[in-house]
Formats: structure tokens, sequence, C-alpha cells
């Protein structure tokens, strides 16, 4: 069974760590988007992931069936355990953070989120139904 942080936990953990400057997030989540969404959906998740209009938490869900199963596949509950290094964390909500591997997969477990690692190449998708998918290319 894995560990799935609380509520509280969660927010503490999130709060302490260093927000990412918006030149680092928009290269991650531009190079996730076109690399690891379906060509047909790319310009709909550029443009949510940039701007951050309100209805992005109410649409995160939707990402799962954009995604390019080509280059992304489950992981079931947990992130990538050959990550070791710190990337971009964005629950679709918030300000994106710079966390560690233990820590997206600690938090992102049942929620949305995207952990982007090396932008375009290397990436998690936390789904808020205890999945993950690993996108790499």
């Amino acid at each position: 069974m894995r560990f799935v942080a609380r509520r509280d936990e969660r927010s503490e953990l999130l709060e302490a760590a260093p927000v990412a400057d918006g030149e680092t997030y928009l290269r991650h989540m531009t190079g996730f988007v076109e690399s690891f969404v379906l060509p047909a959906r790319r310009e709909r998740w550029l443009y949510l992931l940039t701007e951050r209009p309100k209805r992005l938490a109410r649409d995160s869900h939707k990402l799962r069936n954009d995604l390019d199963y080509r280059w992304c596949g489950t992981l079931g509950g947990g992130g990538d355990p050959e990550i070791r290094q710190d990337g971009v964390y964005y629950e679709f909500v918030g300000e994106p953070r710079v966390l560690s591997a233990a820590e997206a997969d600690r938090i992102g477990s049942g929620q949305d989120a995207i952990f982007s690692v090396v932008p375009g190449r290397w990436a998690v998708f936390f789904f808020h139904e205890f999945q993950s998918w690993l996108c790499r290319c």
C-alpha cells in the first residue's frame, strides 16, 4: 500500500516548497503539452496551462483522455521510482512548485497534477483516481 500524505501535510509541503519561476514553469508545461498531449488537443492545453484560467482546475481531469499514449503509460498508483531529480509540480491551482520526485509522488497521489522533470522528455501525470501516467520520449 502506498503512503498518501494527509491534506495538512500536503499543504505544508507545498507551502514550504519554492515557487517555480514563470519562465521555468512555461518551459516545462509547454514541453509537456508539445510532447505528451494529442496533436488535436495541444492548442487547448497550451492555453489552459499557460494562461491558467479559473476553469483549469475544473477541467484538469480531462487531460488524461488527451494524453498521447504512444509516449505515456500507466504506472498504477505511484510515480516513477527512477526519477531522482527535482522538477516542476503543478496541481492546476495555486502556484507551481519545485519538488523532489519523492515529494511529488507523496502528494500527487489522488490529485490531478503534472510533475515535469525534463521539459518535453520526462514527466508524470497524476490522476485523481490514484493512477499515475509516466510520459517519456
